[in-house]
C-alpha cells in the first residue's frame, strides 16, 4: 500500500490488521498471533528498531501494520507505529525491480 505519515509518503507490505498482534522478535523473526511468519519473497531479516513502537503489539480496528521490502533500512510500522485507515493513500499494483538502480 501507499501511505502518507506526517507528510510523506511511504509504500509497504500490509501484514496485518485491527485485531492481530505483532512481535518483531530479538533474533529479527516476525510473529503475528504467536506464530512466525514466512515470507518467500523477503530476503533479509527484519530487525527491531528504537522507537515507540512496543512489542507485542494489538491492533485496533481501522489499524494497519506496514513493513518494507527492504527490512533493514525500510521506514515502516517499526519506526512510526501502526498505519490507520485515514493515512492509506493507495494500492500497489505491480512492482518492477531492476539491476543497478
Amino acid at each position: 500500500m501507499v501511505l502518507q505519515k506526517a507528510g510523506e509518503k511511504y509504500v509497504g507490505r500490509v501484514i496485518a490488521a485491527g485485531g492481530d498482534t505483532v512481535e518483531i522478535t530479538e533474533d529479527e523473526k516476525v510473529k503475528i498471533n504467536g506464530s512466525k511468519i514466512v515470507e518467500n519473497d523477503i530476503f533479509y531479516d527484519t530487525p527491531q528498531y528504537e522507537s515507540d513502537t512496543v512489542y507485542p503489539l494489538t491492533l485496533n480496528s481501522g489499524e494497519y501494520f506496514i513493513l518494507g521490502d527492504q527490512r533493514e533500512n525500510a521506514k515502516d510500522s517499526r519506526y512510526f507505529g501502526a498505519v490507520k485507515d485515514k493515512e492509506i493513500k493507495g494500492r500497489v499494483i505491480t512492482v518492477l525491480r531492476r539491476l543497478d538502480i
